[in-house]
């Protein structure tokens, strides 16, 4: 579904469809984006290794690298040559290798990933799955429900969206939650030195 095309079921479904609307384009496509971000978070629905955030150059003597705040999960690491890498660990938003290299090198990443970009045109399209695009007007219904205004809240009704969004993307993983999961795959991570 198309950005418009999403504004226009989140209007039908909250109401909202005569002007001067109680949500401006502007706050809608704002929830959805938010939308699309906690689906992601929540599902681990982008997995990519072509993104240029994907690659880190290694250089000898360095054992740590930052990683991009849209990742939210290291799935592998393989070098040049294609074979998996093991030894590394990873922490909030770096990758810490057991040993640093000798060489110069270059590593790729399979990741688990927040969207690229924001939908902002009409046209514009989640990254997300198709078939998923009309769940994120749950969670935009979500926070419009739950918007501390007269003409717009209803705590039943951003219940009830908050739990159909849940039903499809699952419950948000608390830090602690995510913290142990990153440090968990460190400990069985063994260094590979031919890497």
């Amino acid at each position: 579904m198309k950005l418009r095309e999403l504004i226009v079921e989140c209007r039908r479904a909250s109401r909202d469809t005569v002007v001067p609307y109680f949500w401006k384009d502007e706050v809608w496509t704002a929830a959805l984006n938010e939308a699309e971000d906690e689906a992601c978070v929540r599902a681990r629905l982008i997995e990519d290794d072509e993104a240029d955030f994907c690659w880190i150059d290694l250089e000898p003597g360095i054992q740590r690298y930052p990683i991009d705040s849209r990742v939210i999960k290291v799935i592998e690491a393989r070098n040049a040559e294609g074979q998996l890498i093991s030894g590394y660990e990873i922490g909030q938003n770096a990758l810490t290798l057991g040993v640093a290299p000798t060489v110069a090198q270059t590593i790729r990443l399979l990741v688990y990933r927040r969207p690229l970009n924001s939908l902002v045109d009409d046209g514009d399209r989640p990254e997300i799955d198709e078939p998923l695009h009309r769940y994120l007007t749950h969670w935009a219904l979500h926070r419009y429900y739950s918007d501390q205004d007269a003409d717009t809240f209803d705590a039943n009704a951003a219940a009830k969206h908050e739990a159909a969004f849940e039903l499809r993307f699952g419950k948000r993983p608390s830090a602690s939650v995510e913290r142990k999961q990153r440090r968990k795959r460190a400990r069985v991570t063994r260094f590979n030195p031919g890497f």
